[in-house]
Formats: C-alpha cells, sequence, structure tokens
C-alpha cells in the first residue's frame, strides 16, 4: 500500500508507504497540509485535479470532516463546480468500478459532501460547524455527530420562580392588567408634558414672527382642505 501527500502549492504528490488508516491520519495531522480551503484547489486553470482511485480514497478518508477539502472547492464555489467535482470524484471511487479498499466507504462520503454542499439549509448549517471545529483534531466532531448534538442540546431554562409564577392560574391577566395601570398613566403625563411644551412655544412664536405663523396656519389650512377635496372627489367616483 502506497501513502500519497498532496502538495498544497503545487499539486505534486509524494509517496510512503504504509497503511491506510494511518495514511488519512498523518494526512489530516500533518502541520504542512492545513485545512485552509482555498489552499486545497489545484493551479490548472481554476479546476480541480484528481487523481487515481487509491489516492483519492486516502485523501477522502483524510479529510472526511472537511466537505470543501474532499469536492476541492471553496464556500464561494458555484453549485455548478461543485457538481462537477463531485460528478468526477464519483467516478473515481465508484465501488462498482474501483475494487481498492474503502472504496465503498469514501464513495459514501462524497455523496454525503456532494448533498450537504448544494443544500443552503445543510450547507448554512454545515459552516456553522466548521466554524467551530478544528478538522486537524483527532478527537474533533464528525459533522453528523455534532449536528446529533445541536439537535440535542437542552431547551433554554427560565428561573424557577418565573416558572412557578406563570404556572399560577390568572397570571397572564393579572399582568396585563398591571401593564395596563403602569403604561396608561405614562402615555397620559407624556402628553401632558408634550401641550406644556407646545402651547408656549406657540405662544411664543406668535409674539415674535406673528407674520409668520399666520401663514404657516394658512397654509396648513389650505391643505386641510385640499385634503379633504380630494378625498370627497374620490368618494363621488365611487
Amino acid at each position: 500500500t502506497i501513502d500519497v501527500r498532496e502538495e498544497i502549492n503545487g499539486g505534486e504528490a509524494c509517496v510512503e508507504p504504509r497503511s491506510a488508516r494511518a495514511k488519512a491520519r498523518s494526512m489530516a495531522t500533518s502541520s504542512g497540509e492545513e485545512s485552509d480551503l482555498n489552499r486545497l484547489k489545484t493551479k490548472v486553470d481554476g479546476e480541480a485535479v484528481f487523481r487515481d482511485p487509491e489516492t483519492e480514497i486516502q485523501r477522502i478518508l483524510a479529510f472526511q470532516k472537511n466537505y470543501y477539502a474532499i469536492l476541492k472547492v471553496t464556500k464561494e464555489s458555484d453549485p455548478s463546480q461543485i457538481k462537477k467535482n463531485y460528478y468526477k470524484l464519483s467516478r473515481i471511487v465508484h465501488p462498482d468500478k474501483c475494487k481498492v479498499e474503502h472504496a465503498e466507504e469514501a464513495f459514501k462520503i462524497v455523496g454525503i459532501a456532494y448533498d450537504t454542499l448544494t443544500n443552503p439549509a445543510k450547507k448554512a448549517l454545515y459552516n456553522r460547524y466548521a466554524s467551530n471545529v478544528d478538522f486537524n483534531a483527532e478527537n474533533a466532531d464528525t459533522y453528523a455527530d455534532w449536528e446529533a448534538k445541536q439537535a440535542t442540546m437542552p431547551p433554554v431554562k427560565i428561573p424557577k420562580w418565573l416558572e412557578t409564577i406563570l404556572r399560577i392560574r390568572g397570571v397572564g391577566f393579572v399582568c396585563m392588567i398591571l401593564l395596563i395601570v403602569i403604561f396608561v398613566p405614562l402615555l397620559l403625563i407624556f402628553l401632558i408634558i408634550l401641550l406644556i411644551v407646545a402651547i408656549p412655544t406657540r405662544c411664543i412664536a406668535g409674539c415674535l414672527c406673528p407674520e409668520k405663523l399666520a401663514e404657516a396656519d394658512a397654509k396648513a389650512r389650505e391643505d386641510f382642505e385640499r385634503a379633504n377635496q380630494q378625498e370627497g372627489g374620490t368618494s363621488d367616483n365611487v
């Protein structure tokens, strides 16, 4: 068996003898091979290049938590590019044609990656997972494990004293009455303050510049009468 480690910058491969699982772990945790999504594409006219089945199966197992790395795309890649890369890769590792060990497992991983990245809702949730998980950590949760934990997270708890109060019959009605009792006086106070401020302001304006105030009043009356006439005309037409 061989281990093919992709060089991120050049797209070339170096070959070393190891077992399949050890090779995958080595590729995933290698300090020289970061999981940065933008570095996992080759530089051949922007197109991802896939190699022989054994190489690709080892790579898929190594990056099985990183769906972008598996399909050699980025978060900004078009759905058409994701689909194109998926078809290329799935043909290479399809278990009906590929007899390399772990081909069926790799094929399933590729299918899950494609299904996730081409579904907007699943992709958004996966991006949350990707931002919270270190792909290089050996004990990092898989996406399926992380998703299951999110679904089983305990609901937000309210204080026991509040829960006890809300269980008492008629508490909702009492709370509504209290809100009315509190907010209605506050609203009345606000209106009174507004009147106290507005009336003196008008008196002061009438003393300092009566002509402008008279013009403003006349204009306001004209606008009001014009609006009433338009409304009356509309009613007659109907």
